[in-house]
């Protein structure tokens, strides 16, 4: 068992009956005489030392050690503590009065690029005597002479040329800024300004507490915003990118309705606006498409539908007239227009095909003319509706001669012209949907060589998921006994 020192007090017990003030006094006497006395019984050694880079140099701390009085730091560019023949021994950095000032920042020599310095630290008494040294820690500084800089707790800037201010802010990528509470630059040329915002793939933004730019080129402005694709915008809360390269406006919960796009919301003088899409350069180079689409929809509902407003004139003064919708473009591709300034609307008809290039019969039998093919789906919904119009000739001759106007395998009119006749005649079709395979039909053929006309109301049964055959046949003798001029197809809503 080792051996206890007991100090020896520098007194005698005090006799009882002294008067106070002098016991106090002799009491007072022997405190301040026990302190000039060296103890015979060093500091504890420190423990738990550890070292931690920031952008303001290395973090040193430890735990407090018995009878320490202050501590001192030690630092070496080598493992060695103590010098010897071929080393430098370590050096005091620094001084640190107080049992409870057990942290250290070495901001000395930040200009040596990646510089790996090992660090000691020992608890030195009242009387001086310094205890036993520390186990050895070492970090290596990241500053260089590109460092960036950082200002607030914990703040770090390690990236060369960036910047870090906010609390726990961190500018890891070159050339990066973060600026905010726990704010992240980690990637190149990043920008990451607010709260918790984080901007981790190259030249990423991210604006707004929260948001998040993790993709390269991406931007994300607004509370919470999160862009995760490559060349992608977001601008508003929650704004949520799912694809590359989109721009998003709003989110969930945070919905924008209206923009203003111009010199406000009013002005004395309201500016124009052009959108343009970019266009071609170089030798017959189109230019792009410029697409607007309303939103689509899931399952068996209707996706948005284009509408197009202006407001009409008012009374004279300052009030603002209303906008009222002009042109409407569903979902079932009818375009609707206001009918002058009433709530109704009309559907508007389009010429799918106009053919003018002349064919005749050839010999005996029937022979398809002039035809056009219906794309599928075309008459998408009931009451959609299409016309067919087709003209031509007919010989001055005996020879029969028949004309057919075919929907799909359906004739929907079956007419002889006049014979013996120099003929003109002119044929005119009408196909409504009535069902997803069925249609209602009407035609009708008038000769002005022999003034007659023929008729023919009737129902056709064809499915419009594939395309259709439009078509005019000739049956007749001879070459050119019917002469089918032109063939006109006109969608009617």
């Amino acid at each position: 068992m080792p051996l206890i020192h007991k100090r020896r007090p520098f007194l005698p017990q005090l006799p009882p009956n002294i008067p106070v003030e002098l016991r106090r006094f002799l009491v007072a006497v022997a405190q301040k005489l026990e302190e000039l006395v060296v103890d015979p019984d060093p500091p504890a050694q420190v423990t738990n030392v550890t070292a931690t880079k920031n952008n303001l140099g290395i973090l040193l701390e430890w735990d407090e050690a018995l009878k320490a009085h202050r501590y001192r730091v030690y630092r070496n560019v080598t493992t060695t503590f103590a010098a010897t023949t071929t080393s430098s021994g370590a050096s005091i950095i620094g001084e640190l009065a107080g049992r409870r000032n057990t942290s250290f920042i070495d901001t000395a020599d930040q200009l040596n690029t990646n510089q790996t310095r090992y660090y000691w630290i020992s608890a030195v008494s009242e009387s001086n005597q310094e205890g036993p040294i520390s186990g050895m820690v070492s970090s290596t500084n990241f500053a260089s002479s590109s460092a960036g800089a950082a200002a607030g707790v914990d703040a770090v800037a390690s990236g060369s040329q960036s910047a870090a201010y906010g609390q726990s802010a961190t500018a890891s990528g070159l050339n990066s800024v973060s600026v905010g509470y726990l704010s992240i630059a980690s990637g190149s040329y990043t920008v990451s300004i607010g709260q918790a915002a984080e901007a981790t793939a190259e030249s990423g933004t991210a604006v707004g507490m929260g948001a998040q730019a993790d993709a390269l080129d991406s931007i994300s402005i607004g509370r919470v915003a999160n862009i995760q694709h490559a060349t992608s915008i977001g601008l508003g809360r929650a704004a949520t990118s799912t694809a590359t390269n989109q721009f998003v406006v709003g989110g969930s919960g945070a919905a924008i309705s209206t923009i203003y796009v111009g010199n406000g919301v009013t002005n004395a003088s309201p500016q124009a606006l052009t959108f343009n899409v970019t266009g071609g350069t170089g030798t017959n180079i189109a230019g792009a498409n410029f697409t607007l689409a309303g939103g689509i929809s899931t399952g068996n509902a209707s996706g948005g539908s284009l509408l197009f407003q202006t407001s009409s004139s008012g009374a004279s003064g300052t009030g603002s007239n209303s906008l009222a919708t002009r042109l409407t473009i569903n979902a079932t591709g009818n375009c609707l227009v206001a009918m002058g300034t009433s709530t109704g609307t009309a559907p508007i008809g389009g010429v799918a095909n106009i053919n003018v290039t002349a064919v005749g019969n050839v010999g005996v039998g029937e022979d398809d003319l002039i035809s056009y093919t219906l794309p599928a789906n075309a008459l998408s919904s009931d009451g959609k509706a299409v016309r067919v119009r087709a003209w031509g000739t007919a010989a001055n001759n005996a020879n029969a001669k028949t004309v057919k106007l075919y929907f799909g395998a359906t004739a929907i009119l079956t007419t002889s012209l006049t014979v013996s006749v120099a003929d003109s005649w002119w044929v005119e079709g009408l196909v409504i949907r009535t069902g997803s395979s069925t249609q209602d039909t009407v035609a009708r053929l008038e000769e002005t060589g022999s003034n007659t006309m023929d008729m023919e109301v009737s129902t056709a049964a064809i499915t419009d998921t594939a395309t259709i055959v439009i078509k005019l046949t000739g049956e007749a003798t001879s070459n050119n006994d019917i002469v089918n001029e032109g063939l006109l197809v006109e969608m009617l809503n």
